[in-house]
Formats: C-alpha cells, sequence, structure tokens
C-alpha cells in the first residue's frame, strides 16, 4: 500500500524527471499519446518510426543504475525504494506437484508493484538520453544537416523504445542498443517493427 500512495504522490515529479521520453508515468492515455506524436513527427519529418520491445526487460534491469538516477532527480525517494528493492528479492513459484521453487534474484521488478514501472523508467532514464544525444550527432555527422539530427526522437513507453531516425536506422538502433544493453535490456528481435 504505502508504494502505491507513494507513486501517487509524486506522480507529477516523476514525470517532470522522466519527460519527455518517457510517456509511461504520470501521462493519462500515454500509450495513445505516443503513437499519436510518433505518427505525427514522422508526418511531419519524414523520419521512419522503429518500435523496440525488451525481452523480460522488467525482470533483468539492473536496479542500481534505477537508483543513481532516482538519487540524482530525487534523493529523498532512495530510503522509500531501498526498502523494497535493495538487495535480493525472493520470489515462489509453485509446481504441478505443489513443491515450491523459490528464485532469488538481485535485479529486475516485480510485476504488479505501483513502485516497478517508476523504477524501471528511471533506470532507463540516463541511457536513453545519452542514446539521444549520440543518435542525433551521428546524424548530423554523417548528413550535415542540423534539422535532421535536432528533430531525431528516442520515446519511451515502459519497455517499448520508440526510436525516429531519418534513413541510417541500422547505426540509430547500434546506438540504442550500446546504451541501453548495460541496464540489462535485451531485446526482443521478433518484435521489431518499422
Amino acid at each position: 500500500m504505502s508504494r502505491k500512495v507513494e507513486s501517487k504522490s509524486n506522480k507529477d515529479n516523476f514525470q517532470e524527471d522522466l519527460a519527455p521520453e518517457q510517456h509511461s508515468i504520470g501521462l493519462p492515455a500515454g500509450a495513445e499519446i505516443l503513437a499519436k506524436s510518433a505518427q505525427a513527427h514522422a508526418e511531419r519529418t519524414g523520419f521512419a518510426v522503429i518500435k523496440v520491445d525488451g525481452t523480460s526487460a522488467f525482470n533483468r534491469q539492473r536496479r542500481r543504475r534505477a537508483f543513481a538516477a532516482i538519487h540524482e532527480c530525487r534523493p529523498e525517494l532512495v530510503r522509500f525504494a531501498a526498502q523494497f528493492y535493495d538487495g535480493r528479492s525472493t520470489n515462489v513459484t509453485w509446481e504441478e506437484d505443489d513443491n515450491p521453487t523459490i528464485i532469488k534474484a538481485d535485479d529486475g521488478w516485480d510485476q504488479g508493484d505501483p513502485f516497478a514501472p517508476i523504477g524501471f523508467s528511471y533506470g532507463l532514464r540516463t541511457p536513453i538520453r545519452l542514446a539521444h544525444d549520440a543518435i542525433a550527432q551521428m546524424v548530423l555527422e554523417v548528413t550535415g544537416d542540423a534539422g535532421q539530427a535536432a528533430a531525431v526522437r528516442v520515446w519511451t513507453y515502459l519497455d517499448d523504445l520508440f526510436l525516429l531516425p531519418r534513413d541510417l536506422a541500422g547505426r540509430a538502433l547500434d546506438i540504442l542498443f550500446d546504451h541501453v544493453q548495460p541496464t540489462g535490456y535485451e531485446t526482443n528481435a521478433s518484435k521489431l517493427e518499422a
């Protein structure tokens, strides 16, 4: 209950910290807004929209990266988040023969926890921003067009990443992956959409 209350009471702060890249925290109808924004941006600029999905991204994210971003933006919340995630999580699943299987995890976020999307989003905050800047720089160097570089976008809806580059998509994806993979993010290649 305390995680839900904390999540709701800080909604505006989270949105301020995670915008404009993250569209899931504190933004009603975030998925719809992101889809329409990407479509409008692509129509206006002629850019491609590439959607990347993570494989078990919530379960694999390195929590330490999220804690570093939370500490940078909202140091007053580190203690609160650490109560639940600064250590090994224990999960129990039941086999068909009614025997329990205990799973210990040092990384990842618990599905259904109201704080999990927030922690996950903070974990991607810095890598997404760095990837955006690196992709824009690459576009500028290759094309010499500052307008194209300024129009590059990297947006997220939790573990769905939306990349809007003009041409150079392969190189842009490589840069994006180089930045998010150290967080534990792995791409689900079967769900890559362009």
